[in-house]
């Protein structure tokens, strides 16, 4: 009962959230840099919209939730990529491996970046034979420990860096993450806060000419870091021998836009066959998603393939695939 009445309180804050989230937080739009470390790395959580900090347990809990890789038995490693908007290319690289029963390392590197194009300008429209190019990454080392049967705790220290053309941002983040099991209906607690650092500004300075014609040197504006906070339930409202239905609702709360919540289904038959959908209230860019997987053993290795779609508005579609091999 406990379950149900959590779901429902969850199920009514989203609704209610959905008539008073668009008029709050969209002035902070564009506050941030390094968003490239909000994109959704792993097939599976992407198809839930997300709604993955409570069920993270995988090598993608490094990104989702360092503490979920404590419930995992199994050291791992695991590999997705994203074709992302306007032919840029998204891709998460983790490894996670056991200390002993309790304690668990990981490391992991993301990447975004696009393929090189000729500059143009007022005077060249066909392009002034010059290259730009534009790339960002993130690498992370990961500590988890598991205090007790149901209690979990992990921290990220991650580097990242931004290149746009010349110019070069780099900064070191923090995420931290909880997570809390019950036995009862699988129902699963957690709260992360991601991304969480001081301001970032490019390296170095720049010239500007005045309108006297004078030239001046300035330092670049800095920008706080993409931090986000999120707060995740997740429970089993079936789950039988063959046939296993979870159910997540997590509140996301970014300091560069207004909250959304991120609701998320997955569907599983003898935990073989994967159907997965989600759908994200309040987002500006994103909505519905959905996907599928498949695992499968070979030997001592466990794997899982998954895949899915999200669907970015006017900015159309996105797809995206993984791989999960535990050992």
């Amino acid at each position: 009962m406990l379950v149900v009445l959590v779901a429902m309180t969850l199920s009514c804050s989203a609704a209610f959230a959905w008539e008073i989230f668009p008029s709050l937080g969209e002035e902070r739009s564009g506050t941030s840099v390094m968003t490239f470390l909000k994109i959704v790395p792993g097939a599976r959580a992407a198809a839930m919209a997300g709604a993955y900090t409570a069920t993270a347990t995988d090598v993608f809990a490094l990104y989702h939730n360092p503490a979920g890789i404590a419930f995992n038995d199994k050291d791992s490693f695991g590999f997705s990529y994203r074709q992302w908007v306007v032919d840029f290319k998204h891709s998460f690289f983790g490894v996670t491996k056991h200390i002993d029963d309790a304690n668990v390392l990981g490391a992991f590197l993301i990447t975004l970046g696009t393929d090189s194009f000729e500059i143009t300008d007022e005077y060249h429209p066909l392009g002034t034979g010059e290259m730009f190019d534009y790339s960002d990454f993130a690498a992370g080392l990961t500590y988890a420990i598991r205090l007790t049967d149901y209690f979990s705790f992990g921290i990220n220290f991650k580097y990242a860096q931004e290149n746009l053309g010349d110019i070069k941002m780099r900064a070191g983040m923090l995420d931290l993450g909880t997570l809390y099991q019950t036995d009862y209906f699988g129902t699963r607690f957690a709260i992360d806060v991601s991304n969480f650092g001081g301001r970032i500004k490019p390296d170095g300075d720049y010239q500007y000419k005045t309108v006297s014609g004078e030239w001046l040197t300035k330092d670049y504006q800095s920008f706080s870091s993409p931090t986000v906070f999120k707060i995740s339930a997740a429970f089993d409202p079936i789950a039988t021998e063959n046939n296993k239905v979870t159910w997540v609702t997590q509140l996301n709360h970014p300091t560069d836009n207004a909250e959304n919540i991120a609701l998320g289904a997955e569907y599983s038959y003898q935990e073989m066959f994967f159907l997965r959908g989600g759908y994200l209230i309040n987002s500006t860019v994103e909505n519905f998603s959905a996907g599928a997987g498949i695992k499968f053993n070979i030997d001592r290795f466990e794997g899982a393939f998954d895949f899915a779609y999200t669907n970015m508005k006017d900015l159309g579609g996105t797809n995206i695939f993984s791989i999960v091999i535990g050992y």
